[in-house]
């Protein structure tokens, strides 16, 4: 005997609840996930345009350095720096004290054009008394006397000559002290900029092989206008990333 053929199971017939036949819908016909879909779309297609306008009108690099000024500032005279009173990158002012020179060389010098001014006129007095007391001998023998008085002034003048090379010195040696004792900057300071400088107007590229060929590239200087915040340091040789408005 054939078996009585049972009906195919259908979910409804299977006693499945309502929820789960909702769920089991195609995509298209649920409206609220379409909706969030094209919302996805239009802010991501606003989102695109806006990057692509930006990345058009503006142009960017990574390969950037802050540059600087040499500036020099030297003394009237040359010598050894004692103090130092300021760090790098440092703000100064007209009239700040920068450093200081070690004054002891000149005051040695100071010392040896007195001395030498001291032995100058006391060679000076020396002439002097040599030629009075060759004037009162003279009168022996007036002719011999004679041409001794000449020698002994020519003796003379050349102290007075000494004499006042010697004062020239000293003045000059005073004029040095002064200068290396001051309370303005009294030595040579090079302030130099970080590293990465240029100093040729188109500075050429580093390439290997004659058979490269390297695409010259044009600096671009970009100066800060107004100056900078004193409370965000920035020295020369940092790197830095512009991004430059061109349309």
């Amino acid at each position: 005997m054939d078996e009585p053929r049972r009906p195919p199971v259908t979910p409804a017939s299977a006693g499945e609840p309502e929820e789960l036949l909702k769920a089991r819908k195609p995509f298209y016909k649920r409206p609220l996930l379409l909706a969030l879909g094209a919302l996805l779309l239009i802010v991501g297609a606003m989102v695109g345009v806006r990057y692509y306008e930006y990345a058009v009108s503006h142009e960017w690099t990574d390969n950037a350095f802050i540059d600087g000024h040499i500036i020099y500032i030297s003394s009237k005279v040359a010598g050894h720096v004692s103090r130092v009173y300021v760090a790098d990158n440092q703000e100064v002012a007209q009239g700040d004290l920068l450093l200081e020179l070690d004054p002891r060389e000149y005051t040695a010098r100071l010392a040896q054009a007195r001395a030498a001014l001291q032995a100058a006129i006391a060679k000076e007095e020396a002439a002097q008394a040599q030629v009075e007391l060759t004037q009162v001998t003279a009168e022996a023998g007036v002719q011999q006397a004679a041409s001794g008085v000449e020698l002994v002034r020519a003796t003379v003048e050349t102290a007075r000559v000494q004499v006042a090379v010697a004062r020239s010195r000293l003045d000059q040696a005073r004029a040095q002290v002064e200068t290396a004792s001051a309370s303005a900057a009294q030595a040579r300071a090079q302030i130099q900029m970080g590293t990465g400088a240029r100093f040729s107007l188109l500075p050429p590229e580093n390439a290997t092989g004659n058979f490269v060929k390297v695409v010259q590239r044009i600096p671009v200087k970009i100066i800060f206008d107004p100056l900078p915040d004193s409370d965000y340091l920035l020295s020369p040789g940092m790197s830095v990333v512009p991004v430059v408005q061109v349309k």
